[in-house]
């Protein structure tokens, strides 16, 4: 099992929803690190630093939709 490098932590406004295929460790770093598999799903506001690594040496896909509401949208 590879553990491709999470990088630096990122942040930024609005909710994220990420759907996955394949194998992807999502690490918060005031919460825990959690491991989506194929099929998995996870919401999280995008203020909530995070980091994104790639735990298998397979592909993976994903469909990140990254929301953001307010008065001017």
């Amino acid at each position: 099992m590879s553990n491709n490098p999470a990088g630096d932590w990122f942040e930024h406004p609005g909710e994220d929803v990420v759907f996955v295929g394949g194998a992807l460790r999502i690490e918060f770093r005031a919460w825990r690190a959690v491991r989506l598999n194929e099929g998995d799903a996870i919401w999280y506001k995008g203020t909530q630093a995070h980091r994104w690594s790639y735990p298998s040496d397979q592909p993976t896909r994903l469909v990140l939709v990254t929301a953001q509401h307010g008065r001017d949208h």
